[in-house]
């Protein structure tokens, strides 16, 4: 019984950290966002050969997105009357809540109700938010790679009808599916965290005449 009753804290402290991350504090999504954008900015300003990337505050609000995106083409399409870069977009903004926060606190959350020593805490939690932060920019990597190409002047470059298709859906598994957005972490904290020994517990803990 005592380790049933370990599992079930498990799960509640995980849906109070979580939902206490997920609480609107003021000025914590702000905070995160330019967080977000400096670390795009930082990441993918040099995106590839041929084009220049920009993150920034989004100027109209657009339901959820809280984040615009430029992408510029470095050559092959002039300057405006004002000698800047030809610049494309379509409707690049993105929301940062969605793309890092979500998976961030998940993966937090996750770590922190696990019943283990503090020391594996903190050390499951360095390397478990450099592995999620991996995630992100891979997610933002796919998104832009969906939006720098097209059949429109200033692309940065242009795929085949199939490859296109397939980049289309791998963008939408990767970038925007809310499922991406929470199994990643939990394979991020099984990585970091669980280890054999624990497997073998928790398993005598929910398996009827397991756990005793």
């Amino acid at each position: 019984m005592p380790r049933r009753k370990k599992v079930g804290g498990f799960v509640w402290r995980l849906v109070f950290i979580y939902a206490l991350l997920m609480a609107p504090w003021p000025g914590v999504t702000d905070a995160y966002a330019a967080i977000f954008r400096a670390g795009g900015n930082v990441i993918f300003h040099n995106w590839v050969s041929t084009g220049v990337v920009h993150f920034r505050p989004l100027r109209v609000s657009k339901g959820p997105a809280d984040t615009e995106i430029i992408i510029k083409n470095r050559i092959g399409f002039g300057r405006d009357a004002s000698g800047n870069l030809f610049e494309f977009k379509w409707d690049a903004t993105c929301n940062s809540r969605h793309q890092g926060y979500l998976p961030t606190i998940a993966l937090i959350a996750l770590i922190l109700a696990t019943p283990i020593a503090w020391r594996r805490r903190w050390k499951a939690m360095t390397w478990g938010l450099l592995l999620v932060h991996l995630f992100i920019a891979l997610r933002m990597a796919v998104w832009l790679l969906r939006w720098s190409h097209a059949d429109s002047v200033g692309a940065l470059f242009t795929l085949s009808p199939l490859m296109s298709s397939l980049l289309q859906h791998a963008a939408y598994v990767v970038s925007v599916s809310p499922v991406t957005t929470f199994i990643v972490p939990v394979f991020i904290w099984i990585v970091v965290v669980v280890r054999r020994e624990d497997l073998r517990e928790w398993r005598a803990a929910t398996v009827p005449g397991g756990g005793g």
